[in-house]
């Protein structure tokens, strides 16, 4: 009867089982998003100008957002097989449990080595040795603090006391707080990201109103006089987003023989400030001409012309259309 008793002590059960491979499977996207994250943050704060082409942007909301959501559902796991642990201590004996323990830090150390051998492909490419050095020291300080922890887990009650064991909880918590804190602080608050979104959806507005303008200088050999005369116009391109307001926008044709003109919006941040929060080379953010055609290369020979940096508040893109670059098409090209 005792050994019988004793046997159902140390059997593990499925709930056992399911709740181990959810820490696996937890721990490693927790530690993936963590060390993509911090990638992806010396990457903006020590820009390569070899990479200056690339949006990291997206990839950092991914990677803070698959980190909050798994590191919350890690602790759970963890806090909840801890109190399965406190209530029958005969459960750290059953073996099973030792190889899925041991199988976590096996595929975790798969993950260190496949990092490694990227971090050092990128290195042999010519990326920022500072940079490089930043990321594999990051690797390996959030490698040890991983495998530390669960040798401490494999030897419960024979190494670590319990006052150490409350203290390395604190300290991964700590850590993980300050990792969600410099995702935010790349990205901005969520607030600063609808911003960014708002003025990115009214820059590619003006943007295409300037392009019917053009199209209707082309076309028509007149420039428009109003805003309705835009919007009227069948040739031109409809509006990216239809259900804004578009009474935010104005169009003005301030002179008449010079073909020049104004259009105007409203924007909640200056293109410093979205810049900041976006890739190095503001790619992400359209502050460089629009293209809608191979004939578009520039709207005129004025530098001015080519800008589409705006500040904070009510703001006018003063532009001119240049005949050399956009005469009127002949009508039996129409």
């Amino acid at each position: 009867m005792e050994n019988t008793h004793h046997h159902s002590k140390t059997h593990l059960k499925a709930v056992d089982f399911f709740l181990l491979l959810g820490i696996l499977i937890s721990l490693i996207a927790t530690f993936v998003s963590c060390i993509s994250l911090v990638f992806k943050g010396f990457d903006r704060i020590m820009p390569d100008t070899l990479n200056s082409y690339l949006s990291i942007n997206s990839g950092v909301q991914n990677s803070l957002a698959f980190f909050i959501i798994s590191i919350i559902v890690l602790y759970v796991l963890e806090y909840i097989n801890k109190k399965r642990i406190n209530k029958n201590k005969e459960y750290l004996l059953i073996p099973l449990r030792k190889w899925m323990l041991l199988s976590v830090l096996f595929v975790l150390g798969l993950v260190i080595l496949g990092d490694l051998i990227t971090l050092l492909k990128y290195f042999l490419s010519g990326e920022v040795t500072v940079r490089f050095i930043s990321k594999v020291l990051a690797l390996f300080g959030f490698s040890a603090m991983v495998f530390i922890y669960y040798f401490h887990v494999l030897t419960w009650d024979n190494v670590w006391s319990r006052h150490s064991r409350k203290a390395f909880s604190y300290l991964g918590i700590l850590v993980s707080i300050l990792v969600i804190v410099f995702g935010f602080y790349l990205i901005g608050s969520p607030k600063t990201q609808r911003l960014i979104r708002i003025d990115d959806q009214r820059q590619t507005t003006i943007q295409t109103m300037n392009y019917n303008v053009i199209n209707y200088w082309q076309t028509t050999g007149e420039m428009p006089k109003t805003m309705a005369d835009l919007d009227k116009f069948p040739g031109n391109d409809s509006y990216s987003f239809p259900d804004q307001d578009l009474s935010i926008y104005t169009y003005k044709l301030t002179d008449l023989k010079k073909r020049n003109y104004e259009l105007c919006t409203t924007f909640n941040l200056s293109t410093d400030v979205i810049k900041s929060y976006m890739d190095q080379s503001g790619y992400v953010y359209k502050t460089s001409p629009v293209y809608y055609g191979a004939t578009d290369i520039a709207i005129s020979s004025d530098a001015n012309n080519l800008s589409w940096d705006h500040p904070a508040g009510q703001y006018c893109f003063k532009r001119n259309i240049d005949i050399k670059f956009y005469p009127v098409y002949k009508k039996d090209n129409l």
